[in-house]
């Protein structure tokens, strides 16, 4: 199972936030310093998520693209991403896959012909789902999304579970065992995982997981 170390960045920082935009800490000044103490402490891959561009109050493209360039990751770039056109910039600047939430739910048939570069983005609350940076929730059952996106011949699916996020509660048993056991062998997970739960998500067939406030304060301490 692949597990990343989240990296979540603001305003040119490394920070950290609960349920995606109520701010816990900030981590790092400098993401490109920060990424270095990752890989030390032996994460290599690691996921990307410009909060200022999913939140749309600007963004750090110039940084990510600067991450990119490392080749010694396994990098996946998250983050408002919601054109064509960016998400073949950053795989051109070295992402090995793009995470893609509103437009991949809004319009799939544009990214058909990208399906195997690209992470389908389904964030999940009180059984609903989420785009536009969580601000916006749809009557969808987030099951039936993974569905439907399967049959399209998406391959990839990340599921947050937007509450937990940033929590420490650990990750959403309920959530990831709705899920049915084929998918999960393409599916990573997400939302307030602990270290201490990898074994159990393994366990259940998860292609991956990432971990983002349990690792920066085991490496900040």
């Amino acid at each position: 199972m692949k597990v990343l170390a989240a990296l979540d960045i603001s305003e040119g920082r490394v920070v950290r936030l609960k349920e995606g935009s109520k701010l816990i800490r900030v981590y790092s000044n400098d993401p490109v310093e920060f990424v270095n103490k990752l890989v030390q402490a032996g994460y290599d891959s690691i996921h990307v998520v410009d909060i200022d561009r999913a939140l749309g109050r600007g963004d750090n493209e110039g940084l990510i693209m600067k991450l990119l360039k490392r080749t010694d990751v396994y990098k996946q770039v998250a983050g408002g991403i919601r054109s064509r056109n960016l998400v073949q910039r950053y795989l051109e600047a070295g992402a090995d896959k793009v995470v893609v939430g509103t437009l991949a739910l809004t319009n799939p048939e544009e990214l058909m012909d990208l399906r195997r570069d690209v992470i389908v983005a389904v964030d999940v609350a009180d059984n609903k789902v989420a785009i536009r940076g969580w601000r916006e929730l749809i009557d969808v059952d987030p099951l039936e999304t993974l569905h439907r996106l399967s049959w399209l011949g998406y391959e990839t699916f990340l599921v947050t579970s937007i509450k937990r996020d940033g929590s420490l509660m650990g990750f959403d048993r309920e959530l990831a065992l709705r899920i049915p056991e084929r998918m999960r062998r393409r599916t990573i997970l997400s939302g307030g995982i602990l270290l201490s739960e990898l074994q159990e998500i393994s366990d259940l067939g998860y292609l991956g997981c990432v971990v983002g406030r349990d690792i920066y304060e085991r490496l900040t301490l």
